[in-house]
């Protein structure tokens, strides 16, 4: 009879045998707060089942406020120069008599809008939108996509350097550009761009000088990739705020509630603890355990973040990995 229950013990122990293991966690993990609130999962002792614990602590940034968002920040590009063009605006012209009119292109793709442009002196007045064709060599790295080096509105005409990869669209971002097939080649394409124009008028004199500079800003903002909106994961006073997290895998709003307050307990001062004990085969990743320390002379709690079982002879035994709140004696 014994024998045969030390049979089945020991068929339980070689299900966990060999590797280690770590289960999913749950989808809305329990706030480091609530440790303290609820029936622990497991409960072990220095008299019944502790073999030996290792503590350390390791101090963190604290973070109790986060923003997750379902979706990456949207790019985009905008550019700002003097018409350099051949037979532009300004005629090839780089320097401009006192009073004169300097024209500037100002480039941007579909997601980017100009907010503003203002200048260190003189004024800025509206030219009617440029439009010209411009020839580009653009590479293909095993991928089927390449990237202009300034936003276009068509794409005019090809010639393959090499390897054809087929037709080339332009994607609705104006920069880029998609052949039929992926591969490595080299295409020369001749694309129209367009450019929104402005003419800087500056004064005859500045500050008593008839040569000076003149500095202008161009601002914008862009729009963010479709997605799922964004919301705010804040413990207490939420005055320590941590990076923005941008996901698009966050695609609903517990697996974003789950990733910021996973965030926020990083940020918490926990420590790391190390813990053996006999065989335990209810201890899973994610469950909260309360151990009874008689050399701290108190109890704590914390998250079980790995385990790992092993036997040797007649022996059995669980490793876990443990998280706790700091709690300097």
């Amino acid at each position: 009879m014994i024998a045969r229950v030390l049979e089945d013990v020991t068929a339980e122990i070689n299900g966990y045998l060999g590797s280690r293991y770590t289960l999913p966690l749950p989808s809305v993990p329990l706030a480091v707060p609530q440790w303290s609130e609820i029936a622990p999962d497991l409960t072990l002792t220095d008299t019944s089942h502790n073999l030996s614990c290792r503590e350390s602590f390791r101090a963190r940034e604290r973070i109790n406020r986060v923003v997750v968002r379902g979706y990456l920040p949207g790019g985009g590009h905008l550019s700002a120069r003097l018409d350099d063009r051949e037979h532009g605006l300004n005629r090839g012209r780089s320097t401009f008599p006192a009073g004169g009119a300097a024209h500037l292109l100002v480039q941007h793709d579909p997601r980017t809008a100009i907010t503003n442009l203002t200048s260190s002196a003189g004024s800025l007045h509206t030219n009617p939108d440029q439009t010209w064709q411009i020839t580009e060599e653009i590479a293909f790295i095993s991928t089927a996509t390449a990237q202009l080096a300034q936003p276009a509105i068509s794409i005019d005409s090809v010639i393959w350097l090499g390897n054809d990869l087929g037709g080339l669209t332009l994607a609705p971002d104006g920069t880029t550009v998609m052949a039929s097939t992926a591969g490595v080649a080299i295409a020369r394409v001749m694309v129209t761009v367009r450019a929104t124009s402005w003419q800087l008028l500056a004064p005859d004199r500045l500050a008593g000088l008839d040569e000076f500079p003149v500095l202008v800003r161009v601002s914008g903002t862009t729009s963010d990739a479709a997605g799922d909106g964004e919301i705010t994961c804040q413990r207490g006073d939420g005055a320590h705020s941590g990076a923005d997290i941008s996901e698009p895998l966050l695609s609903h709003t517990l697996a974003k509630l789950s990733r910021g307050r996973a965030e926020i307990d990083a940020g918490e001062d926990l420590q790391e603890i190390s813990l053996s004990s006999i065989f335990q085969p209810d201890a899973q990743p994610g469950r909260i355990a309360e151990i009874h320390d008689a050399l701290m002379g108190r109890a704590w709690r914390g998250k079980i973040t790995s385990v790992s079982h092993q036997i040797a002879g007649p022996r059995a035994t669980t490793a876990m990995e443990l998280r706790r709140v700091f709690s300097p004696a």
